[in-house]
């Protein structure tokens, strides 16, 4: 059964709030976030020049804070 968002949030926390340091592989899109997860990591992780690099572009603030929440989005979905 699927963890829940809730489920998820608590886990997130819980590992933040802990001594240890976690790994957390960058990912750029849902199916690289799946292969993560399938890896067995805990975390993805995402940044902005992450984001503008797997669309062609260079890092200069080209996509708006919409279309960035929809990327963070779909990495979300897919774990």
């Amino acid at each position: 059964m699927e963890a829940t968002t809730t489920e998820k949030r608590r886990t997130l926390r819980k590992m933040m709030q802990g001594p240890e340091c976690h790994i957390a592989p960058s990912c750029n899109d849902g199916i690289q976030a799946r292969l993560v997860e399938w890896l067995g990591f805990p975390l993805v992780h995402i940044s902005g020049s992450g984001q503008h690099r797997s669309l062609g572009f260079a890092d200069a603030g080209l996509l708006t804070l919409t279309e960035m929440i929809n990327r963070a989005r779909e990495i979300v979905e897919a774990v």
